[in-house]
């Protein structure tokens, strides 16, 4: 009945605890305050005034946020007592008994091994004090009135034994826990920190799990997006429409655009078809990373991107890189009507307005030494704004000791498609290259060519980069054009303190030709960065000289303010130009402001020039306020303003979004009275095999990859998903190093898209995210490299976990069980495999919480056995293969091992194992003809390896048998110890 009691009280304790973390608001910092309690706490010595005296409480012992587990404790008039021990095993002290004929000892150290700590209660109280403890040599009594008995066990003031450890305390009745305030961080604090310290960026983007590759279809999903518009103006209607689409074909992965109004239903297309491996294993001996042909761009050459034409291009450069040592393109999808910016290295150095045409693009972006990040922020009409990130490692690459190819061969002014025939352009064969090979690992060297072989014309470079320092690279490169002109560039790259500078140089010549000097210099940074706003600044001085003293001078500069509340940015630009005797200057700038207040998001655009003359002129102006209905329902009204001709424009948009597809109207109408009515739709689609049998999507998805996660529970375990299985909704999962995060549908899918190709992730379930709290992930997590137009799928099967209770019990000589408390149990598989360690409770319970189904091996730890002196009747099997089954009443009974002190003839002892044996056996041989048994323990407490000679029940014994043999063993001397009993000679 007593024991039913307490269950019964730990239960409802239990439920107290749980209820009290939930509803109670309870907050604690790191050092054990607590913050914004709605329960009252009080002090150890004041609880006999709220509990009866002799009441027995089980309590939780919580360190700031940190809940490290609950004792067994009994209310006096002084306080509250707890046993020493059983607090010392829940804090995790390495602090051990020792066996003595003392009443109690405990020897060890705590929080750092130069804590010592040394316990020891007297058998019998002398004068006032019951024992003594010495911690860092520092000795304390400790008094008989905080030492008490109860059923047989040493009993001691909960105040004081939390004082040898800088423990303050106080108790909180509602949850029924002890909470201590550490005077010195703990272990457990201190973990607890390190994991909540932000780690490095590239150590987040380590990834976990096994990659899963899957490679390159003979049909895939098709994919597709869709853009359609209507406009009614000057009494006409005129429709257009795009359609991007994208599949794997025989191996390939394809994509095709068409594009066309409804006067020529074709007006332009494009198809490309690629391979791309991580691996760089394609095409043989040429061990590529991109083959494609089709519509391809050709290989840059001087740092110039050329347009798209029918062509071949093959590629061994590292993906994830798409740079051509000083420059760089970003480019990406984004809706009409929003203004896009780019921050390179935190500075706004280039942006869009107004865009249009489904993309966009910043080209030929000169790079940094080092680490160029990109951030490219979306403003939407609805004050919705979006972010991407890129990185440019400019010398991650350049000096690796591989030779680097990118060759392309196209047709200029021709698409595959298209009839090239009427472009009335030349249509002339280029074969381009770029090639790259590091030397030293500090220099790297290049050669490109750009030739035209209808007429054998080409552009030649040769070039080399050198790391001068960890943050400095300096470039110098020759570039000709067969014998007519011939260019000399060097340029010099750093980054010192958190400033990023680029210095180029280039002297161009040849026959015929009068020479052209150009020099540049590029500087940005962060002029101050603060909690509430950031200043940025970007400067860019040009010029060219030519030998006739003709010149030009181009000066830029961009300074931004941006904060939590809005973005302030202005940029100037100063151009002076010099032919012959004419020189002609211009100046002119521009100041964007944005702000979002709630549901508003405004934005201003002006421009102006400045006039020797005439002075400040402002050229146009454009504001524009948006504000959001709904989440899916928005309005935008715009106005602009062009001061040289007088023209005003107004324009009044309505945007509804919806998660399959985005309409978006607009009614325009300007001062010369004209007036036009837009409707465009935009959406995508993609097959897939679940669900309702497709995709649908207002975003793009034929630029990225689609990641599909099907979770479900796995009811027949047979880990394949048929009629049998549940699906689970509402779970979200994440792919963690690309921060893309997805919730589950109706159907158990989860899409993550918008997922960059070629970068691996880490896919990842909040377990908390799901309903049932018994459900386990029956496979490991995966990571995946997603790839531009594939769909994914990825099944996680959940599957009910099994639970399991039992005692744990030790039996004396005389069959006597006793509760065992606070041993480790291992857990193993039935392959054998570590699971976890529990602890039994102040009553020998222990429980399991959520495992998989399976039979486990149940094991108390050797160390444990040992220190105690103990021995497991057997290593007992839990068998719970059913899933969601709870297996009560489970027995583990160990046995205390008959020890009493007994006596030894000493004859040595050795720090290291392996020489107490090598001394045993030098010594044996000396007796070889006597039947003499030698011992060898391990003399735990004082960390020694002894070896004897027997064991004897008194001292004389063991004497006379030194005095026998003192020829041969000079340093026999008599030890006491405890032994097994039995092994008596």
């Amino acid at each position: 009945m007593i024991k039913l009691n307490l269950i019964t009280s730990a239960l409802l304790f239990t439920l107290v605890s749980v209820s009290g973390d939930v509803y109670g608001q309870q907050t604690y910092d790191a050092e054990g305050n607590l913050i914004g309690s709605s329960t009252k706490e009080v002090a150890l010595a004041t609880l006999s005034e709220r509990f009866e005296i002799g009441e027995e409480l089980i309590v939780t012992i919580r360190v700031g946020s940190l809940n490290y587990g609950e004792v067994f404790a009994v209310v006096t008039g002084q306080g509250l007592f707890v046993n020493p021990e059983e607090v010392i095993n829940v804090m995790n002290f390495p602090i051990t008994r020792v066996n003595s004929e003392q009443r109690l000892e405990l020897k060890g150290w705590y929080i750092s091994e130069n804590r010592t700590f040394d316990l020891i209660l007297y058998n019998e109280v002398q004068g006032s004090n019951a024992g003594e403890l010495v911690r860092s040599e520092n000795k304390t009594y400790i008094s008989s009135q905080n030492v008490q008995s109860f059923n047989n066990e040493v009993l001691m003031d909960f105040d004081l034994v939390a004082s040898w450890f800088g423990l303050s305390l106080t108790f909180e009745s509602e949850s029924l826990s002890v909470n201590a305030k550490a005077s010195i961080p703990l272990p457990a604090q201190e973990k607890l920190k390190r994991e909540e310290t932000n780690v490095n960026s590239r150590e987040h983007l380590t990834i976990k799990y096994p990659n899963f590759d899957f490679g390159y279809f003979e049909r895939s999903h098709q994919m597709f997006d869709a853009n359609l518009t209507s406009i009614y103006r000057d009494d006409d209607f005129n429709s257009f429409y795009s359609v991007v689409g994208i599949q794997d074909i025989a191996g390939f992965s394809t994509r095709f655009f068409v594009r066309g109004d409804d006067t020529d239903i074709f007006q332009s297309a494009n198809v490309n078809f690629k391979q791309q491996s991580l691996n760089e294993d394609l095409l043989g001996p040429l061990n590529a990373s991109t083959f494609q042909f089709g519509d391809v761009r050709p290989t840059r050459v001087s740092g110039v991107t050329g347009s798209e034409s029918i062509g071949v291009n093959i590629s061994n450069q590292k993906l994830g890189q798409p740079f051509d040592f000083e420059f760089t393109n970003i480019t990406g999808i984004i809706q009409d009507g929003w203004d896009v910016e780019l921050y390179q290295n935190g500075v706004l150095t280039r942006k869009e307005l107004n865009t249009s045409g489904g993309q966009y693009e910043f080209l030929d972006i000169p790079l940094f030494a080092n680490l160029n990040t990109f951030d490219v922020v979306k403003y939407g009409p609805q004050g919705q704004i979006q972010r991407e990130r890129y990185e440019r490692n400019l010398d991650a690459d350049i000096f690796n000791p591989k030779l680097r190819y990118n060759v392309s061969l196209t047709q200029a002014n021709t698409t595959l498609l298209n009839d090239s025939s009427s472009t009335g352009e030349e249509q002339d064969l280029f074969l381009s290259g770029a090639y790259s090979y590091s030397f030293l690992g500090w220099l790297s060297t290049r050669f490109s060519h750009n030739i035209n072989l209808s007429d054998s014309s080409g552009l030649y470079s040769i070039g080399a980069t050198a790391r001068i320092s960890p943050r400095v690279l300096s470039s110098v490169a020759l570039s000709t054009s067969g014998s007519d002109t011939h260019t000399v560039s060097a340029s010099l790259q750093s980054r010192l303190f958190d400033q990023f500078l680029n210095v180029s140089a280039s002297s161009a010549f040849g026959d015929g030709e009068s020479q052209t000097d150009n020099l540049a210099l590029r500087m940005s940074g962060n002029l101050y960065t603060g909690d509430l706003f950031r200043v940025s600044y970007a400067n860019i001085v040009s010029g060219s000289w030519l030998q006739n003293n003709d010149s030009s001078l181009n000066l830029n500069n961009t300074l931004t303010l941006s904060s939590r509340y809005g973005f302030l940015s202005h940029d100037f630009g100063y151009q002076e130009t010099k032919v012959g005797d004419e020189r002609n200057t211009s100046k002119q700038g521009g100041v964007t402001f944005s702000t979002t207040t709630g549901n508003v998001f405004t934005r201003l655009n002006a421009r102006y020039s400045i006039d020797e003359v005439t002075g400040l002129d402002w050229k146009s102006a454009e504001a524009s306020i948006n504000y959001e209905f709904y989440n899916n329902l928005s309005t935008r009204f715009k106005v602009n303003r062009e001061f040289e001709t007088g023209l005003n424009a107004y324009q009044w948009s309505l945007q509804w979004q919806q998660p399959t597809y985005a309409i978006f109207s607009s009614l325009s109408h300007n001062s010369n009275d004209d007036m036009a009515i837009s409707l465009n739709a935009r959406f995508s689609m993609s097959e897939a095999p679940f669900g309702r049998g497709y995709v649908a999507s207002s975003l793009p998805l034929t630029s990225n990859g689609l990641v599909a996660v099907r979770l479900y529970e796995d009811v027949n375990q047979n880990f394949v998903f048929d009629s049998e299985d549940k699906v689970l909704p509402r779970v979200k999962v994440a792919a963690d190093q690309l921060s893309r995060f997805a919730e589950s549908d109706e159907f158990g899918i989860a899409i993550l898209d918008g997922v960059p190709s070629f970068r691996k992730t880490d896919l990842s379930v909040d377990l908390e995210s799901l309903e049932d709290p018994y459900l386990l992930q029956s496979t490991e997590n995966t990571s995946l490299t997603p790839r531009e137009g594939l769909l994914t799928l990825i099944n996680y099967p959940f599957v009910q976990g099994i639970e399991f209770e039992g005692e744990l019990k030790v039996y004396d000589g005389a069959g006597d069980a006793k509760a065992l408390r606070n041993a480790p149990i291992d857990i193993f598989r039935s392959n054998g495999e570590f699971v976890k360690t529990i602890k039994s409770e102040y009553d020998g319970y222990f429980y399991s919480d959520v495992l998989f189904p399976d039979t486990y091996s149940l094991r108390v730890s050797t160390e444990f056995l040992d220190e105690n002196e103990l021995t497991a009747d057997y290593s007992f099997r839990v068998d719970a293969r059913k899933a969601g089954s709870f297996i009560p009443d489970v027995q583990l009974n160990m046995r205390k091992l008959p020890y009493k002190t007994q006596y030894q003839a000493f004859i040595g002892e050795f720090s290291i194992k392996n020489a107490a044996k090598a001394y045993l056996k030098i010594v044996q041989q000396k007796f070889k003809q006597q039947n003499i048994r030698f011992t060898l323990h391990e003399a735990k407490n004082e960390g020694k390896y002894v070896i004897g000679v027997g064991i004897f029940d008194s001292a004389e014994r063991a004497s006379s048998f030194c005095e026998q043999q003192r020829v041969i063993l000079p340093t026999c001397s008599v030890r006491k110890d405890r032994f097994k009993v039995g092994n008596n000679i």
